[in-house]
């Protein structure tokens, strides 16, 4: 992938570019495109209100109103975009990483594609607004069946297929959702929940011990 091509996504008006200054020179870093007048602006101002009231309410609990209210707009015009509470859940719902930045790391580390997928986790999710991303399709997922269901499929559609893409192995798909599960499961206990033991490690130990498992998945015995 070229210098400065867009590796990490968030909402509108918000990318994440790759940069030097990690030890593999893929330290992501934030950089906002600047405000945009009109209603791409109020879209993404009520798409970032209603992620983040998702990731903090759950989907239930969320209310169209105190989306209106924290996007500091009129309701009525939640209505002019969304026509539904789960319309808007819908729009909501996308990963914060390009799937290009994986197969990236897949294609480019021969050998080292668990280490280089772990670090590049690591380095994502120091950044506020992955971690609230992430916690909001979370939250959604397990507080609405409907939720839950477009989850799988995007998870599914955009993520285990860009691993399984790059992996001769005819069980590609369990392997792809072996190493999600374990970097998911990482950044739930690091970074939202704050395990201790886990939130005090440097990156270099978590990196060393994740980063050979990982390794297995993709390219081991999984026997």
């Amino acid at each position: 992938m070229a210098e400065g091509a867009a590796v990490w996504q968030y909402g509108l008006g918000m990318q994440t570019h790759a940069g030097k200054g990690s030890a593999t020179g893929r330290q992501p870093v934030v950089r906002r495109t600047g405000r945009r007048v009109g209603p791409s602006t109020t879209r993404g101002e009520i798409l970032d209100a209603a992620r983040g009231m998702f990731a903090e309410l759950g989907y239930e609990r969320t209310t169209l109103r105190g989306v209106a209210a924290r996007a500091r707009v009129n309701q009525a015009l939640i209505y002019h975009f969304f026509a539904t509470k789960d319309e808007l859940l819908a729009a909501t719902l996308d990963l914060p990483i390009d799937p290009a930045f994986i197969t990236d790391a897949l294609h480019d580390n021969p050998g080292r594609e668990g280490y280089e997928l772990i670090h590049r986790a690591l380095a994502a999710w120091q950044q506020p607004q992955v971690r609230e991303h992430f916690q909001a399709l979370l939250r959604a997922g397990i507080s609405h069946a409907r939720a839950a269901e477009a989850l799988r499929n995007l998870f599914s559609q955009q993520l285990l297929e860009a691993f399984a893409a790059v992996s001769p192995q005819p069980d590609a798909q369990l392997r792809a959702a072996l190493v999600a599960s374990q970097i998911a499961g990482i950044a739930v206990l690091r970074f939202m929940i704050g395990v201790e033991a886990l939130a005090d490690a440097d990156d270099k130990t978590i990196i060393d011990a994740v980063g050979p498992t990982l390794q297995r998945y993709l390219t081991g015995d999984l026997h």
